[in-house]
């Protein structure tokens, strides 16, 4: 889980996550029209099976027994689509035997489906963690592992490969703190050392012993798929590449002076090595549970919808509901990865066009995972249906986390 954004950031990872929490919950009775048409597979858009919603619920239709006396001409007159009308009339939701708390309309199953992550990965870690954490961390060594992800992030004189982004910059980082730790335990006189003794003393081939030994301990000890060791591999070299730039930066930009240390060519090999591997190799976890099929996760942004208008709660945790529901909508409208909607910024990337009326999402090169191969974007427009939503977040819910960033969504700690 990526703790900046909590359990927001869980369901936007592992969607089965986000079924789990709703799949054993009674719908709320005030929304069961709303809640049908998402559980139907109807493969109509959010935004038009929420309009269908408001029609009905605005002349007092609430459950999909109400129907019942209503002809196919007036539903037709409401603007219910002949086909949406008869699949709400033969609806049946199955109610779940534990008793319903009429407050919050959820199930004592329900309130047990609150469990912390770990306990629904479907690859289960082996072993306790044990990366470098600054606390126990030489300040010395914590100090250069700054300058290494500057040294990634920001671009220099003599500079031989460009800067690549900050949240490439931080997966290496996160997992040179793994190598790290795992180093300092298995040598602890090196713990005042830094990168350069702890792991490549010099920039021969010999040098990348440790990490040939780091990617051991991955396999047989922690049971790491070879895709992960891959990942391993990119970020030591990089490490390597930082320790001897001195040797390289400053030459001919148009070759690969690194390919001339010795220590790089070996990394090089390893990830190779494993690339090759992961290419034949087969799933840690079953991939089967970790997806939703597309009315699955309709329905759960439907009943996530609810849950965010709820005025139980504090105010804080009203927030939290708020920003899981709008986190979900919005990718159900743009299908992308977590991070490029984790990192949508007010008035940069994430903004507000006047002349359609709605919302829009503006990516740069730089500002998403294969932008370098595509450049800037097109601007993806999310439905004026969310605009509401949208204001109410950024005016009465984002506020409670007290933000001291420009980004849309917030962690607890703002």
């Amino acid at each position: 889980i990526n703790a900046e954004y909590g359990a927001a950031v869980q369901f936007m990872q592992c969607p089965r996550l986000l079924l789990r929490a709703v799949r054993c919950r009674p719908l709320c009775t005030s929304s069961g029209i709303r809640t049908a048409l998402f559980s139907l597979e109807l493969n109509a858009p959010p935004e038009v099976l929420d309009a269908i919603a408001d029609k009905l619920e605005a002349n007092w239709y609430r459950e999909p027994s109400d129907l019942a006396k209503l002809s196919p001409e007036q539903a037709t007159a409401l603007g219910v689509p002949l086909r949406v009308f008869n699949e709400l009339a033969t609806f049946k939701h199955e109610v779940p035997e534990e008793e319903v708390d009429s407050q919050w309309g959820t199930t004592e199953t329900a309130q047990k489906a609150r469990v912390p992550y770990a306990k629904t990965r479907v690859a289960r870690r082996k072993g306790a963690d044990y990366a470098l954490m600054q606390k126990d961390a030489p300040p010395l060594l914590w100090a250069e592992l700054g300058r290494f992800e500057r040294w990634m992030t920001t671009e220099s004189y003599g500079q031989v490969e460009p800067p690549i982004r900050a949240a490439t910059a931080e997966v290496y980082v996160r997992l040179l703190r793994l190598g790290l730790g795992w180093a300092l335990t298995k040598h602890p006189h090196k713990a005042e050392g830094d990168l350069q003794e702890i792991f490549f003393p010099d920039s021969s081939r010999d040098s990348a012993a440790m990490a040939f030994e780091f990617l051991q301990f991955l396999q047989t000890e922690r049971g790491a798929a070879s895709s992960y060791q891959t990942n391993v591999c990119r970020a030591l070299t990089k490490c390597a590449k930082f320790v001897y730039r001195n040797q390289v930066d400053g030459q001919d930009s148009s070759a690969d002076g690194y390919k001339e240390l010795g220590v790089i060519r070996a990394l090089q090999g390893l990830q190779k090595r494993c690339a090759k591997k992961a290419s034949v190799a087969g799933r840690i976890s079953d991939e089967q549970q970790k997806w939703l099929s597309w009315p699955e996760y309709l329905r759960a942004v439907s009943i996530l919808k609810q849950e965010a208008y709820l005025p139980e709660g504090t105010a804080k945790h009203r927030a939290q509901r708020f920003q899981r529901y709008l986190i979900c909508a919005v990718l159900s409208c743009i299908p992308d990865r977590q991070r490029t909607i984790r990192e949508l910024e007010l008035d940069r990337t994430f903004v507000f066009d006047s002349s359609v009326g709605c919302w829009m999402v503006k990516h740069t090169a730089d500002d998403y995972k294969t932008g370098k191969a595509y450049g800037e974007r097109p601007p993806l427009a999310l439905p004026s249906s969310l605009n509401q939503c949208i204001e109410l977040w950024l005016k009465q819910h984002r506020p409670m986390f007290e933000p001291s960033h420009t980004f849309l969504f917030s962690n607890n700690r703002g």
